[in-house]
């Protein structure tokens, strides 16, 4: 997968070469990426389809894939007639780059790379604490891989097929040619790399958009240069040091993942609103966009206006009607055709190609209106407030409570309010791997607004942006109801504001205030890190467990509870595993956490199959291939239905979870 990437990147330098793109190598790294995350679909995709989705086929597809792009690569090279040599030094010299860049410029890039580092460690060291993956994004890929298939199948957790599923893609890639799950938190660790890379590229477009004042008009070309660079640097420090982005990057959540591929797609929509004529960015727009519906079907709203924004300036600009269509049939033929499968599965079980019913219910807005919108856009910014310093933070609650009085809501409206979760301030410093809070950024934010409209003469084109930016955002708290996960929804626009921020304050930053401010981003970056609750990298009996004990490790349990919960989860597999029990049926409620069953039952050798029985929800349409289930695990306590009764009369109880099988549970082959 890796070398397929690289492939990838020399053919992206080949388009270079050939000036179908920039030269700048972030243009080789997000053509490459984007390249990279459509073969990677339509190898799922086609290996789905032959119900072949295992290692082997797999291992075969890469290689083809490997053999093909490089083959495209060197043919290319030959074509222009280059060499090798200068093939290769087309490639970034790093070393060469990092020696001529001012020294604040080179210590925010050391800065980033240690802080990237260090998050790589604890990606691969440690495995993913996180409800909603343990709920339905990793339990769908073993299912995948149970099935050989990508194909809906019946579960009593509909997100678990209705939900985009490109970065359990990756996942299942990486399950079945590395055979562990040591690697998944590296998806969201990538993206978060891309997105640094992204934003520094876009602080360049944004850098070059508008003219600069007259009386800086005059400024030698090396010193624009530098500051260019010092934007760059300080969008990715900012990218980096977001304290949502951090606990974000080691999990196996899709936040981050959504996020590059909109960082992706502003690049190319920016350069495409530059170029408007230019069919390889127009190609590239339609790709990022199609494989961010692919991971997070929420992308619709972080995109459609500058989509929107894009697509007008192609039809008033454009002559001919053939020139007009040719870019907007590119982008769309592209989204469809990434989306066509999933769509079409979801179609087929649930009626609508977004998904259920239901769970658009408990998403979505019950009514839109301005004080809906209002009231879930304060809501929303209060979660951006917990600032660690007590009686700031009690401020700042009280001006936005103050503030949402205006609009007449009560504060847990239920029609604005997701059903799980009610409103309430964070009067104490705290963060998880949903939730975690940016205020520092926002100060920037506020400061970069306040300068950009003092001199908006100038500045109008990059407000553009920021205003298109804004309108997604408030189409965001109009159209999704209010919960107090939102701020991992705000990183995809704190990922596409960094850049922008960087751009308007970099007059002010250079030298030892950029030093400063890094330091104390970084600071507050480290702070969160360490205190994340989800994740206590800090705490050495955390660092101790071994990794099944590392998996339950939720923020409000003690040490010794958590501990004993692994020990349920243990017990039900080895008595299953004693059992030879090869056929387990999943009675479960949607919020239990079904892959750590899978997880603890596979690292004890099960090899046999778990299904969901007795589904209630549009996915019982689907063939069950389990029709006679040799032991029942399921979280619904009382009295068992009569079905169960009769034919598993024995009962284990664990806890949260129950057992139901013919003869007791542990005892030799039923």
């Amino acid at each position: 997968m890796l070398t397929a990437w690289l492939a990838c990147w020399s053919l992206s330098r080949e388009l270079a070469a050939r000036e179908r793109i920039d030269g700048d190598w972030r243009w080789s790294a997000i053509v490459a990426g984007a390249i990279w995350g459509v073969c990677s679909t339509l190898i799922v995709e086609m290996s789905s389809l032959l119900r072949c989705l295992n290692a082997p086929m797999l291992l075969a597809s890469w290689c083809l894939v490997n053999a093909g792009l490089w083959g495209m690569a060197l043919a290319f090279v030959r074509n222009r007639k280059g060499r090798l040599t200068e093939w290769l030094s087309r490639w970034p010299d790093v070393w060469g780059r990092f020696k001529v860049y001012p020294w604040d410029v080179r210590l925010l890039l050391i800065l980033i790379g240690s802080l990237v580092a260090v998050l790589g460690v604890i990606a691969i060291a440690t495995p993913t604490t996180n409800w909603d993956s343990f709920t339905y994004h990793l339990p769908r890929v073993m299912h995948w891989i149970q099935q050989g298939s990508v194909e809906h199948f019946p579960t009593g957790n509909t997100r678990q097929i209705e939900s985009g599923p490109w970065s359990a893609f990756i996942l299942t890639n990486l399950y079945l040619l590395e055979g562990s799950d040591r690697f998944f938190n590296l998806v969201q660790w990538l993206a978060m790399v891309g997105s640094v890379v992204a934003a520094s590229l876009l602080a360049r477009q944004l850098w070059h958009l508008a003219e600069p004042p007259a009386a800086e008009s005059v400024r030698s070309a090396p010193d624009d240069r530098t500051r260019c660079q010092r934007g760059e640097a300080l969008a990715a420090l900012l990218v980096v040091t977001l304290p949502i982005g951090l606990v974000e990057s080691i999990t196996t959540q899709t936040d981050y993942g959504v996020t590059f591929w909109l960082a992706c797609l502003a690049n190319f929509a920016l350069a495409a609103w530059k170029e408007p004529r230019h069919g390889w960015y127009a190609l590239g727009m339609g790709a990022t966009l199609g494989l961010g519906l692919l991971t997070k079907v929420t992308m619709i709203i972080y995109a459609a206006p500058m989509v929107a924004a894009l697509l007008a300036r192609w039809w008033w600009q454009l002559p001919g009607l053939g020139a007009k269509l040719r870019p907007s049939l590119m982008v769309g033929v592209a989204v469809l055709l990434l989306n066509a499968p999933h769509w079409s599965r979801n179609l087929a079980v649930f009626g609508s190609p977004l998904g259920s019913q239901a769970t658009r219910a408990i998403q979505c807005n019950r009514n839109i209106s301005l004080a809906s919108t209002f009231s879930n856009l304060i809501r929303n910014l209060t979660l951006e407030t917990n600032t660690g310093i007590r009686p700031l933070t009690r401020k700042l609650n009280q001006l936005l409570f103050y503030a949402h009085r205006l609009s007449g809501k009560d504060i847990n409206d239920p029609d604005i309010t997701y059903p799980m979760g009610r409103f309430g301030f964070f009067p104490d410093f705290f963060v998880d791997d949903s939730y975690a809070s940016n205020p520092y950024h926002g100060v920037l934010i506020l400061a970069a607004a306040g300068l950009a409209l003092r001199r908006w003469r100038c500045s109008w084109p990059r407000l553009v942006y920021v205003v298109l930016i804004g309108v997604s955002f408030v189409a965001f708290c109009g159209y999704l109801r209010w919960q107090q996960w939102h701020t991992r929804m705000h990183l995809a626009y704190l990922v596409l504001l960094m850049p922008w921020v960087a751009v308007e304050l970099e007059r002010f930053l250079a030298g030892w205030r950029m030093a400063v401010v890094g330091g104390g981003l970084l600071g507050f970056a480290v702070f969160s890190l360490l205190d994340n609750q989800n994740r206590p990298v800090a705490d050495a009996w955390f660092r101790q467990l071994p990794r099944e004990n590392q998996y339950l490790v939720p923020y409000d349990l003690p040490k010794k509870l958590a501990t004993a919960n692994t020990a349920k989860f243990q017990q039900i597999a080895d008595e299953i595993l004693a059992s030879d029990c090869r056929r387990i049926g999943l009675k479960l409620r949607a919020e239990d956490a079904e892959y750590l069953i899978w997880r603890f039952l596979i690292n004890r050798g099960f090899r046999g199959s778990l299904e969901h029985v007795w589904v209630e929800n549009e996915s019982a349409q689907l063939q069950n291939p389990l029709t006679f289930p040799e032991a029942i695990i399921t979280s619904y306590a009382g009295d068992p239905p009569a079905m169960i009764a009769r034919r598993f009369p024995f009962k284990t109880d664990y806890g949260h979870f129950q057992v139901y099988s013919p003869r007791p549970i542990g005892r030799g082959p039923p």
